[in-house]
């Protein structure tokens, strides 16, 4: 799996560095960005990462907005995503994430 790209979402400036330290320490390459309209441009300037990484709560496009518009692009319908949170999700969120195309959550 090392050497695969990994695309780390979040708004938190300390959240994607350890995201992209931990991960390149272990062999793979990770783009990280502030939110779901700067991952969008990055796929769309530097084509689909292997795996992508990002948090719900985010200014401009929100996780599961992102996680929306990914599986409805046929670049990224089948990429891996894991949705990470530190606050709770409101609901049932296998459904929340259903809606968007995602099948998990993890929240801190």
């Amino acid at each position: 799996m090392a050497g695969e790209k990994i695309l780390c979402v979040d708004d938190d400036d300390s959240i994607r560095k350890l995201c992209t330290v931990y991960l390149a320490k272990r062999g793979y390459r990770v783009e990280a960005v502030a939110n779901g309209v700067e991952a969008l441009t990055l796929i769309a300037s530097k084509g689909a990462p292997d795996v992508v990484i990002t948090d719900v709560n985010m200014p401009l496009m929100n996780g599961l907005e992102l996680v929306k518009r990914l599986r409805e692009d046929r670049r990224t319908a089948r990429t891996p995503i894991i949705v990470l949170s530190g606050e709770a999700l409101l609901g049932d969120p296998q459904l929340t994430l259903d809606d968007g195309g995602a099948r998990a959550a993890a929240t801190a």
